[in-house]
């Protein structure tokens, strides 16, 4: 918010959030109200939840009701936050590694990651390309027409009408799920062009749309939210979209990791 006000965030020496992650690692979200709450005590007369998180945007609108409280809030649960860790022996872990950690993270989410919106147009162009082609076949085999996306009418193309050995069932019908065609492989040619299909469809869906929908229209990049709170392990995660999932192991995978590019020849 304040990088967009073309103001720099310099000299922040704690973050409750990061130091509630540190102290219990598997919360499931470290609100001011809620750890405030819970590590004292004291309720800020809210109910909790996503919706007691304020934002700086809140001054702005001229709704900051609840902005005091959560100001004094800080300071109580930076203290408490701030002897728990040094009796635990965190200290170094919080100052030295989280806290300037905070700002790197910071810093590439506002940089952002360029992508090369006409190679990936077209490399989505292909998969569709691809996946009426296969939609085709699969029609051919199965001697008909159906939704392809639907577990149950492909269950009962499978197994009713091609005569496949079912390998599981659940309450709800067949199950056609990645392990059943994996053991079906064998046993007829329209099985490894449903696996083909949905590996294209959700490399479409899930990569090129999502994708295209985060890329912010005035700087041309995605601006991934990376999340340092989320994982027990410590690990880095990002969100809208989560990169580390982008897959890399299929050559169409690996293609796909090539729509990222130096946003100009001083980051080549």
């Amino acid at each position: 918010y304040l990088h967009q006000k073309g103001i720099g965030v310099k000299g922040v020496r704690f973050d409750t959030a990061i130091g509630a992650y540190l102290l219990e690692p598997s919360r499931k979200n470290y609100e001011i109200a809620d750890i405030y709450y819970d590590f004292l005590g004291v309720s800020l007369g809210e109910s909790g939840g996503e919706n007691t998180q304020i934002s700086l945007d809140m001054l702005d609108s001229g709704n900051a009701s609840t902005f005091p409280r959560h100001t004094l809030a800080l300071a109580a649960l930076a203290k408490y936050e701030q002897e728990q860790l040094d009796e635990l022996g965190e200290h170094d872990l919080f100052y030295k590694i989280e806290m300037p950690l905070v700002y790197v993270l910071a810093s590439m989410q506002i940089l952002g990651f360029k992508v090369d919106r006409e190679k990936l147009k077209e490399f989505g162009k292909g998969l569709s390309d691809s996946l009426e082609l296969l939609t085709k076949d699969i029609y051919e085999l199965a001697g008909g027409e159906f939704n392809i996306n639907s577990t149950k009418q492909l269950g009962t193309v499978l197994f009713d009408d091609l005569g496949l050995p079912p390998v599981k069932k659940t309450k709800t019908g067949y199950s056609t799920n990645v392990e059943v065609l994996e053991k079906l492989m064998d046993k007829h040619p329209i099985i490894e062009k449903i696996v083909d299909y949905r590996q294209l469809s959700k490399l479409k869906s899930t990569y090129v749309d999502g994708l295209m929908g985060v890329i912010e229209p005035v700087t041309d990049k995605i601006h991934s939210s990376f999340n340092q709170t989320v994982t027990v392990t410590g690990r880095i995660s990002s969100t809208e979209p989560n990169l580390q999932n982008i897959p890399v192991r299929t050559p169409l995978g690996s293609q796909m990791r090539k729509m990222f590019v130096a946003q100009n020849d001083d980051f080549v």
